[in-house]
């Protein structure tokens, strides 16, 4: 089975919100509906893909301007249906990618993890290279802030 990827479309959210992994579910949940949220993460991004085979969704994964083009910040964010264990080294090898072309044009990446979240964790510092910051709990679940900045030189 091929992992195929396209520019994600708004009418995307609602049945991909529909097949999340329960942790991706949980942390969607915590801004509001994972539906609505995911629409309106797809709509306001500066780049969005949706990655996909044969059988429906395997990933979304965005990254929104914040504040003005003078500051240089994205936001980061992906959700993941239970398909992705079927693409690991390929979802990991487009991840890497996709972050690569992301520090490219931003000075600063950062986003929000569920600390619980264990997979995801690992994910962003081991495999991704970001580091952990900011603890906090939002909506009762505890949140770790992740981040890179580029060297100004």
């Amino acid at each position: 089975m091929s992992l195929m990827v396209r520019p994600a479309r708004v009418e995307d959210a609602a049945p991909f919100a529909a097949q999340l992994r329960a942790e991706d579910f949980a942390e969607f949940q915590v801004a509001g509906d994972p539906a609505e949220v995911l629409a309106a993460g797809i709509k306001d991004a500066w780049r969005c893909y949706l990655g996909y085979d044969e059988s429906g969704p395997v990933c979304v994964f965005g990254v929104q301007r914040t504040g003005s083009l003078l500051d240089g910040v994205g936001y980061l964010w992906c959700g993941t249906t239970p398909r992705v264990l079927r693409h690991k080294r390929r979802f990991l090898l487009g991840s890497r990618a996709w972050v690569a072309s992301a520090r490219l044009e931003f000075d600063m990446l950062t986003g929000w993890c569920a600390m619980e979240y264990a997979v995801s964790v690992r994910w962003l510092t081991r495999w991704l290279g970001f580091t952990l910051g900011e603890r906090t709990v939002i909506g009762g679940v505890p949140f770790v802030n992740f981040h890179w900045w580029r060297e100004m030189r």
